[in-house]
């Protein structure tokens, strides 16, 4: 099942409105008018379980991707990221499930010179420039990126915790 960012957006809005009721939920995905068509149930089953599904796979971290004859780059290095870049992101993280567009504008960007795997991308300019093509990519380019965040972020809690520790070791010896 491949859907976009687009519709990633509107299955978590429809998630948050619809918590049980299933035709709702696709109605609000598909733009189908739920009831209006003979839907069988083992259709609107097997769509909800593929939902269910995708929703539920942590996806890797996707480095590049084409759309529109237009290859994309994942923020190359960041550690260099510019202060625009994180406050935006930190606005939109913080925010509703209705950026991840704006989310995916920021971390993928168009690719301005590439060599093998090492590549740079376009400078950062807002959000509006791309946030609406985002709209219309797979939603694994952005789950990806969730799911790297989301593990970096444990990660670093770990190493913090970590060091505390031995830093307290240090001062009671």
């Amino acid at each position: 099942m491949n859907i976009t960012i687009e519709q990633l957006m509107k299955i978590n809005l429809a998630i948050e409105t619809y918590t049980e009721n299933d035709g709702k939920l696709l109605e609000s995905v598909t733009n189908i008018v739920y009831g209006t068509l003979d839907i069988e149930k083992s259709k609107t089953d097997q769509t909800m379980s593929e939902l269910n599904e995708l929703l539920s796979t942590e996806f890797d971290l996707i480095q590049r991707f084409e759309y529109n004859n237009v290859e994309y780059g994942f923020i190359p290095n960041l550690s260099k990221i510019t202060t625009g870049e994180f406050i935006d992101l930190d606005n939109y993280m913080n925010g509703s499930p209705k950026q991840l567009h704006k989310i995916a504008s920021i971390l993928y960007r168009p690719v301005t010179n590439k060599a093998g795997k090492f590549y740079e991308i376009e400078k950062y300019e807002g959000t509006e420039k791309h946030s609406n093509t985002m709209m219309n990519v797979d939603c694994k380019v952005i789950l990806g990126a969730m799911v790297f965040f989301y593990n970096l972020s444990n990660s670093l809690l770990h190493l913090t915790n970590t060091y505390i520790q031995k830093e307290l070791k240090k001062m009671t010896s």
